[in-house]
Order: structure tokens, then C-alpha cells, then sequence
């Protein structure tokens, strides 16, 4: 080959690597779009020629199947342990990895899988899953999210990535169980948060740091509400954050529960398009169409879940509306200001129930087989401490 051939393909390759698409290039290993409602993340993924649905979830660090599909995992090993959740312990049973399919990408990786019993946190979504993507298969890619356009992608962890459309750059500190945790401004220090996607709120604070939040009057609306997990409906205090910031962006209005851990969760992460590129341990975020909507709180004293395709009560506080009118946990919700309901309608009738202070909502349930029809009295601040 002559100098002056060898001078071109010189020429060609420099042009190649250093041109825009050169500079960019995001390889995409799976895409699909995000289900309505986006108050979750399922996917579907593929064991043994059949498809479920499983949640991702950034808080977890294994992947987790429902207990009814313990017979395709085998025998367990001889491992039995405990989790810690809102309303006490729950046990996990660990097995051996099997082939588990999300488009061409396996799941299986060298750490075990868990089953837990995954039936109630079904019954609270409105949407039965079978299964938790953790983050001993997640950590390993690049994940885009768009809830504009409804669209997830995973990429390589080869992608070349451009932060033009974005507006923060963030980074993300890995931890010994995997789950990423992000550093934001607030109280005067430095605090770290987890990006937990399996948790719907917008987010949740330590007592500490809600106890420095109140005493610095930095938060509002400090009230005791209901919060709700893989295991129960359990109490707990929930605060407005009057001011938020993650890098140079800010929010006002986030509502947050107490926890063992800050978090920020689904709720705040969809009103962006972002990416989570855990390779190169950076968030991407750039603000959605949604970005700044205010966080309605519950006015009706109850909260509902999906049982069996129907709309059920599954915990009344005795000192909210709900109580007032007689409601009980249990019966079931046949119609809503005149029109008839079932589970399918479970995230529609919970705003409804946000509505305004004062508003009257004509609600009709099954009572031992009687219907029985009241007007509910939409009140804020009655759970207020």
C-alpha cells in the first residue's frame, strides 16, 4: 500500500471517530414502551417460553420472583433470611439462577434469586407482577428513560453518550449491595439519596433529616399518613418538602415519607427523560413536560387497592372523612359519583380522591351485600400532627 492510500484511510478513520455520529453512538440491546399508567415500571420478560411481568427496581439489589413460581426455580438453597419492610419482617427463600429473558438479554447472573410473596404489593399497584429486575442484572447497562414518549431503552455499556439534551450531569456512588445513590444539597450538607424506581412516591427522608427539615422550617404540611409496601398499609409521617434541588434544578411541593433511608423515587424520576448510565456511574436529567407539577396528598382518609378486579378499602384512618361516613376497610367500592368502578379504575378514583378541600364525592359500596351510598367530604390536613 502507497503512501498516499494509506494517507486516505488515515484520513477516513479520523473522520469517523471524530465526527458527530462518531462521537455518539448509543447501542440499544432492548427497547420497549412504558405501560400505562406510569406509576411503575414493568417489563416483560421470558421464562420457559412464557411471559410475566417484572418490576424494575434500582432498590433491590436481586432479582425477586413471587413465591407462585417457586416450581420453576427448583429446589432452594439452604439459605432462609429476612427483610425489613414497613410493617415487620418478611422471609426470602434464595435458589439457584435460571434463564429469565428480557428481549435477548438474560437476567441469570452468578448471584441467587429470591422469592418473596409479592401478592399484596400487586394488590396496591393495581397490577399484578410476578417478579423484581434488581440490580445485580441492571447495574451492568445503560437505561433511558423517556416518560414523554413512554419509551425505556437499554444500552450498552459500550454507548457512546451525549448530555445535549440533558440538563444536569450527576454522579452516582455504587454501594457493597449495588442499589446507586446519588448526592444532593439540603439541611446544609451533602446527603445521600437512593434512586429506588420500585418505590412510586416522589421520595422519602430519614427521621433525622426531617426532624432538622422541621426545625429549620424548611418543610409543611407535616401530617401521619399511610404508606404502602410489599407487606401492609402501614402509618407513618409524610412531609411537603417546601424546597429541592438536584444540581441546578428545582422543585417545590414534594411530598415524602419517613424511612430508614432517603430516597427519591418514581414519582419525581418521571417527571424527567433520564438516563442511568451505571457503567460510568452518571445520571442524566433533563426536564420533562411534567417537571414541576405539585404532589397531591390523599383527602379522603382511606387507601384503596385492587382485590380481585375489584376496588376494595384496604386501611381507614379513624380520623379522616372515610371514618366519618362509617366507611370500613374491606368492603368494596361498586360506584363514584354515580358512574360504576372496578380495579382497572384504581389510579383514577385515587386522584379523585385528591380533589379539592371541601369537594363532595357520592360513593357507593357493598356492605355484606347491601349497597349502601354516602357523600364523602374531601378534608386536607386531617391527619396533620
Amino acid at each position: 500500500m502507497n503512501i498516499r492510500n494509506s494517507l486516505l484511510l488515515f484520513i477516513l478513520f479520523f473522520m469517523l471517530i471524530f465526527s458527530p455520529k462518531g462521537r455518539c453512538a448509543e447501542i440499544v440491546l432492548f427497547e420497549t414502551k412504558l405501560q400505562e399508567p406510569l406509576d411503575a415500571i414493568l417489563l416483560p420478560v421470558t421464562i420457559k417460553g412464557k411471559t410475566y411481568r417484572f418490576l424494575f427496581d434500582t432498590g433491590a439489589t436481586l432479582t425477586v420472583f413471587d413465591k407462585s413460581l417457586e416450581y420453576l426455580l427448583g429446589e432452594p438453597l439452604n439459605i432462609k433470611t429476612e427483610t425489613e419492610t414497613s410493617t415487620g419482617k418478611m422471609p426470602l427463600s434464595y435458589y439457584n439462577p435460571i434463564d429469565v429473558m428480557l428481549g435477548k438479554l438474560n437476567l441469570k447472573t452468578k448471584l441467587p434469586f429470591l422469592t418473596a410473596d409479592l401478592k399484596f404489593a400487586g394488590k396496591v399497584l393495581g397490577r399484578e407482577f410476578q417478579g423484581v429486575i434488581g440490580m445485580n442484572f441492571i447495574h451492568k447497562y445503560i437505561w433511558k428513560l423517556d416518560f414523554d414518549e413512554k419509551i425505556i431503552q437499554i444500552l450498552s455499556s459500550n454507548s457512546t453518550l451525549s448530555s445535549d439534551n440533558y440538563d444536569t450531569l450527576i454522579n452516582i456512588h455504587p454501594t457493597p449491595r449495588l442499589v446507586p445513590v446519588i448526592m444532593i444539597d439540603m439541611i446544609g450538607k451533602s446527603v445521600p439519596f437512593i434512586i429506588d424506581t420500585g418505590d412510586t412516591g416522589s421520595g422519602r427522608l430519614t427521621k433525622n433529616v426531617i426532624d432538622l427539615m422541621i426545625e429549620k422550617k424548611l418543610v409543611s404540611d407535616v401530617a401521619s399518613d399511610t404508606v404502602v409496601s410489599v407487606s401492609g398499609i402501614p402509618l407513618k409521617r409524610r412531609v411537603r418538602v417546601n424546597h429541592f434541588k438536584v444540581g441546578p434544578l428545582e422543585y417545590s411541593g414534594l411530598l415524602m415519607h419517613e424511612s430508614q433511608q432517603n430516597a427519591i423515587g418514581l414519582r419525581f424520576l418521571k417527571r424527567h427523560r433520564f438516563i442511568l448510565d451505571f457503567p460510568n456511574k452518571r445520571l442524566y436529567l433533563g426536564k420533562g413536560l411534567h417537571s414541576f407539577v405539585l404532589d397531591r396528598e390523599d383527602k379522603s382518609g382511606t387507601k384503596i387497592i385492587n382485590e380481585k378486579g375489584k376496588i376494595v378499602i384496604g386501611f381507614v384512618d379513624e380520623r379522616g372523612p372515610a371514618a366519618v361516613i362509617g366507611l370500613k376497610k374491606g368492603e368494596v367500592i361498586k360506584s363514584v359519583n354515580k358512574m360504576p368502578v372496578d380495579g382497572n379504575d384504581l389510579l383514577r378514583i385515587r386522584n379523585i380522591l385528591k380533589g379539592k378541600n371541601g369537594e363532595k364525592i357520592l360513593i357507593k359500596i357493598d356492605r355484606h351485600g347491601k349497597s349502601i351510598e354516602a357523600p364523602l367530604i374531601l378534608k386536607k390536613g386531617y391527619d396533620h400532627l
